[in-house]
């Protein structure tokens, strides 16, 4: 990479530290945002014109903490949004994409793809398997657990790519690294390895273009059209989604959100992103690493740390049993889910890193009871924390028997049919409070004001 490579803006320390001032002035907004609807505060006047409405919904709910939303990733307790969201890499990488898109690249034919595929898959469902044994899991009752996107957190591989709303965590991801099972600031070494190792990299979105990002790609969640519509050139196919609040602290602790790159493009090629360089040096990168706290700020002790071997473990299996396949099988886009005997015996003469892909009756983990009562009871903090939180239970309940699309079984190129013998996700009001309709609002407030939603 030249040093004029044109897609990059250059910006000094200087102009990063100004984004971290800009982003904690954000973080103090909502908070205050979240304060004043706690105490019962609103938007609305006697007039209750439109624009309150859209004030409310498109103003106040994205910046108050703990509201229930549906997304088509799940029902997600939503952190307070700010007005970027951001990725940080620690130096210019030709493409940016999820850990699984990468590692498919390395086989030749689909069929071999589609087969690492599954394996992705059984190796996620046993994760959820096995942290559905903790106390924390079982007792969650706040919004739905993100089994994918929590596994994406603890090393699995998905078509998830991390972003986050908080820009000193990607501070620190482009400015630190990962070295022997610890973080720690850049070297000179590090810096000097070749020409793009030079540059720390921050990509950012506004806030605003994610929800006309949503607008024009609505269509895509009805009708499972592949493309955007085409009424903008420059939409981007990267949307980040929440996480939010879930059972372990790791996720909300770093404010993150994800994107869903099955069929997306890197971000070097998303023009909605807009993409800063900066020099590299050994002692800012000191300075952020202490200003996070050798990186405790966004990777706090937690109780699965303890289970992080068992992690690792399952994140490498190739032994699963056979209600791993059958889920997996409704998620393919390849094999249907009556082909349970024509993929196992593709599986059998498949081979990841060396060794056979077998299906057996057991799991292939086993949680001592000791260690299952240690994360049980350093669990307890994190739930205390859970139990504090302010549930903003506001909004319009969603109908009875909605319908909607999970991001993987949508189509992602014209000759893929997608996941079309599996029933769409039917969710049950319940007792949770959500509101479907956020699209709606964002079109309206452009439509009215002129200008894109904040939100």
């Amino acid at each position: 990479m030249e040093n004029n490579d044109q897609r990059y803006k250059v910006i000094d320390h200087g102009g990063l530290m100004e984004f971290l001032r800009e982003d904690m002035i954000d973080q103090l907004r909502g908070e205050e945002m979240t304060l004043s609807t706690l105490s019962g505060e609103n938007f609305y006047t006697p007039r209750n014109s439109l624009l309150e409405v859209c004030r409310e919904y498109l103003e106040r709910d994205p910046q108050t903490d703990a509201v229930l939303i549906q997304y088509p990733h799940g029902i997600i307790l939503e952190q307070s949004k700010r007005r970027f969201f951001y990725r940080g890499e620690k130096q210019i990488y030709p493409r940016s994409e999820s850990s699984l898109k990468r590692k498919l690249r390395q086989f030749s034919n689909i069929k071999d793809q589609e087969l690492y595929r599954l394996v992705a898959d059984m190796r996620l469902f046993e994760f959820s398997r096995f942290i559905d044994q903790f106390q924390s899991v079982r007792e969650w009752n706040r919004c739905d657990v993100l089994y994918e996107l929590l596994g994406q957190h603890y090393g699995l591989e998905t078509n998830w790519l991390d972003v986050t709303n908080d820009f000193s965590s990607a501070l620190f991801f482009a400015t630190c690294v990962w070295d022997k099972g610890r973080w720690r600031p850049l070297s000179h070494r590090d810096i000097e390895r070749d020409e793009c190792s030079k540059w720390g990299v921050i990509y950012r979105k506004s806030a605003a273009r994610v929800g006309l990002d949503e607008c024009m790609r609505m269509g895509k969640y009805i009708h499972r059209l592949h493309e955007p519509r085409p009424l903008l050139k420059d939409v981007g196919s990267n949307i980040p989604v929440p996480i939010g609040y879930q059972p372990f602290v790791r996720s909300f602790i770093q404010s993150g959100y994800a994107i869903y790159d099955r069929g997306a493009m890197p971000l070097q090629e998303d023009p909605s992103f807009e993409q800063y360089r900066f020099e590299q040096d050994p002692e800012f990168s000191k300075d952020i690493f202490d200003m996070m706290n050798g990186g405790k700020r966004i990777y706090p002790d937690e109780s699965l740390t303890e289970a992080l071997p068992i992690i690792g473990s399952i994140a490498c299996a190739t032994s699963f049993p056979k209600e791993a396949l059958n889920y997996t099988l409704t998620r393919s886009h390849y094999y249907r889910a009556e082909d349970f005997g024509a993929a196992l015996a593709d599986l059998s003469n498949f081979r990841v890193d060396g060794k056979p892909i077998e299906i057996k009756a057991e799991h292939p983990w086993s949680l001592p009871r000791y260690l299952r009562r240690r994360v049980d009871r350093l669990g307890k903090t994190e739930r205390r924390i859970m139990d504090s939180l302010q549930m903003t239970t506001r909004l319009s309940p969603m109908s009875r028997g909605l319908e909607i699309w999970a991001p993987w079984m949508l189509p992602e190129c014209e000759s893929d049919r997608g996941v079309l013998d599996m029933d769409p996700r039917m969710i049950d009001d319940g007792n949770h409070t959500v509101f479907t309709d956020r699209f709606y609002f964002r079109m309206m407030y452009s439509t009215m004001m002129g200008e894109l939603s904040p939100f």
